[in-house]
């Protein structure tokens, strides 16, 4: 267990890294609106003045202790490297940004710059199971105490940080905030399955014996024999189906064709597949 957590150090650091280069260059010089730690401590900041960094530490160590208190020190060891490295990596960047500038004072940019670069950095940190403490601490706690879905948690909460914001946010900003995290979200999806998506492959063929010998021998691939019944010849046959990447559809559907012109193939996309052949050898 120790090790396995040791091997997540590099990722939670650039993850953290990431989300924080983009609220110190993009988020905060523009003025958009931020959820977890960040967003906290942007609404401190406007309500009372503390500086941004305060608040986030203030933030990240709060909800490190509550995650301890109620799940544990497991909790806690798993945890307290994200609650460390992103208040930190955002305080160096911060002080960075105020002496080099924002890249950019066009806000669209600053849009879709920040949605990029933090969905990568979260897509980085939820693909390999690491955490990035603060309000992911709090949705563990009301998995545990009532059974809340942490992505329906997460949600709630950040739309809530959200809402203190906007008091004090511009009504575009505000707009523009939320095309931000539309994209942040649909990239972070992204990252999550990023080179482990697929294509299933079914062809129905009379020939259906010499297409499943050549994937099984000339591409290298598993496959499934379907017993399915013609809808309207009422024939019993059998249907091919093999799972392979993206690269491989040239291939198998070009040898498909070469055994059986009149082949009948349908072509799904597969957002992730595990088990013999792709993730077990």
């Amino acid at each position: 267990m120790f090790k396995s957590e040791l091997k997540k150090i590099p990722i939670i650091v650039l993850g953290n890294t990431l989300s924080a280069f983009a609220v110190a260059f993009f988020i905060q010089p523009a003025g958009l609106l931020a959820g977890g730690c960040t967003g906290i401590g942007l609404v401190l900041n406007s309500m009372f003045g503390i500086p941004v960094a305060a608040g986030l530490w203030a933030a990240s160590i709060a909800f490190f202790l509550i995650g301890y208190i109620s799940l544990g020190r497991s909790f806690a060891i798993k945890t307290l490297i994200g609650s460390i490295t992103y208040p930190l990596a955002f305080n160096i960047l911060s002080v960075v940004a105020e002496r080099t500038g924002a890249p950019t004072e066009d806000i669209l940019l600053s849009v879709v710059f920040a949605a990029a670069i933090n969905g990568v950095g979260v897509g980085l940190l939820l693909r390999s199971g690491a955490s990035s403490g603060g309000t992911d601490a709090i949705a563990a706690v009301l998995k545990k105490k009532f059974d809340i879905a942490p992505s329906i948690s997460l949600n709630l909460l950040d739309g809530i940080i959200l809402c203190l914001q906007m008091p004090f946010s511009k009504m575009d900003h505000i707009l523009y905030s939320l095309i931000m995290l539309f994209i942040a979200s649909n990239i972070i999806d992204r990252i999550i399955v990023f080179g482990s998506d697929k294509i299933q492959v079914q062809i129905h063929s009379e020939k259906y014996t010499e297409i499943n010998e050549l994937i099984l021998n000339r591409m290298m691939r598993g496959s499934t024999l379907v017993h399915i019944q013609g809808g309207y010849t009422g024939k019993e046959t059998f249907a091919v189906q093999t799972v392979i990447t993206r690269r491989e559809l040239f291939n198998l559907r070009s040898m498909i064709l070469a055994t059986d012109p009149q082949a009948f193939i349908v072509i799904n996309p597969v957002s992730e597949v595990s088990g013999r052949g792709f993730t077990m050898s």
